[in-house]
């Protein structure tokens, strides 16, 4: 599938909420999360909503490094919320374009170096110091691993809780 320049390379994920796909493009590869349900009542209206948490929880951790950016979906330029257009395919409710973060998944990682952990530990900490708390930092699908560092890259489940204490977050 091509769109306005830029094409699908595969689909990472596909669940009743919606679809998670790599795209390739003239700004380089990012991913494409549409909120478009199962046809099951209500599945959409959970994927938007999903999906604008992780919207509101990329734009608090603009910025920090080893996250993603938010991607306008005009040009797939770093920018706001993204709206709907040549990349967009639904509009700024269903879809979210972020950047792609390079790295293996954690559960593919045969060997991780002794200091990984650690560097996760910071991450999240740097995650919770912008007020956004994960409730499973665990999942192995959502920590990548390049020799360089941690990445953490899904927040659809995200809490974005901005008015806690310095000590509440740590």
């Amino acid at each position: 599938m091509t769109d306005g320049g830029w094409s699908v390379v595969r689909e990472l994920k596909r669940d009743a909420l919606g679809r998670v796909e790599l795209l390739a493009g003239p700004s380089g590869p990012c991913v494409r999360r549409v909120a478009c349900g199962n046809g099951w009542p209500g599945t959409r209206w959970l994927g938007r909503l999903l999906l604008r948490r992780e919207r509101r929880a990329l734009r608090a951790l603009a910025g920090c490094p080893q996250v993603p950016r938010l991607l306008d979906a005009q040009s797939g330029m770093p920018a706001g919320a993204p709206i709907g257009g040549p990349i967009g395919g639904g509009g700024g409710r269903d879809t979210l374009l972020r950047s792609w973060c390079a790295g293996e998944p954690l559960w593919s990682v045969a060997a991780l170096p002794a200091d990984f952990f650690a560097a996760l530990h910071a991450l999240v900490l740097s995650l919770h110091a912008r007020g956004v708390f994960k409730t499973m930092v665990s999942r192995q699908m959502e920590v990548k691993f390049s020799p360089a560092q941690a990445a953490e890259i899904d927040f659809n489940l995200a809490a974005l809780r901005p008015y806690l204490t310095a000590d509440m977050r740590r």
